[in-house]
C-alpha cells in the first residue's frame, strides 16, 4: 500500500470545491476503510490526495468544474430568489394585519358572549356524568377573575 495521504469525499468537496457527480465522473473507484469513529458505520471511502490534486489540473476538469460552479452560482442566485420573493409575501402579510382597538366594555361583552356560545356548542357534565336533560351553563354568572381569564383567551 502506498503511504500517500488519503482524504475522504467530504473534504474533497469543501476543500478542493468538486461535487459528487465530478468525483464519480474524474477520481477512480474509492478505498474503502472501516470508519475509525464508529465501528458499525459504512466504511469510509477514501482517494489518494495526489491523484485528486493531478486530475485537477486537466482540462477536461477544469472545463467540468467551471460549469458546476455555474450551475452553483445559478442555483444559489434562484434560492435567493425564492427567498426574497418569500420576504415580500411575508412583509405583505404583516402590513395587511390590523389590530382593532375595543374598549373594556366591549371586550368583556364579545368574550361573554364567545364562552356563551361555546357552553351552547358543548355538552356539558355534572360530577362526572354526561347529562341528556338540557343544562346550560350560564358564562354571565361567572366570578370576575373567571371573566378575566376568559378575555385574555378571547384576545
Amino acid at each position: 500500500m502506498n503511504d500517500n495521504k488519503m482524504i475522504t469525499q467530504s473534504r474533497i468537496i469543501e476543500e478542493y470545491g468538486w461535487t459528487k457527480s465530478l468525483i464519480s465522473k474524474f477520481l477512480p473507484d474509492p478505498v474503502l476503510k472501516a470508519n475509525p469513529h464508529y465501528r458499525k458505520a459504512a466504511p469510509m471511502r477514501l482517494w489518494d490526495e495526489d491523484t485528486v490534486k493531478q486530475v485537477m489540473t486537466t482540462s477536461e476538469f477544469q472545463d467540468a468544474m467551471e460549469k458546476a460552479n455555474k450551475r452553483k452560482k445559478s442555483a444559489s442566485k434562484a434560492v435567493e430568489t425564492k427567498y426574497s420573493n418569500m420576504n415580500h409575501s411575508v412583509q405583505l402579510f404583516i402590513d395587511s394585519i390590523t389590530i382593532k382597538v375595543l374598549s373594556d366594555e366591549e371586550l368583556k361583552t364579545k368574550a361573554l358572549k364567545a364562552k356563551q356560545e361555546w357552553y351552547q356548542c358543548h355538552p356539558c357534565s355534572l360530577n362526572g356524568d354526561w347529562i341528556d336533560e338540557p343544562y346550560m351553563k350560564n358564562a354571565y354568572t361567572a366570578d370576575e377573575e373567571t371573566i378575566n381569564r376568559w378575555i385574555v383567551n378571547y384576545i
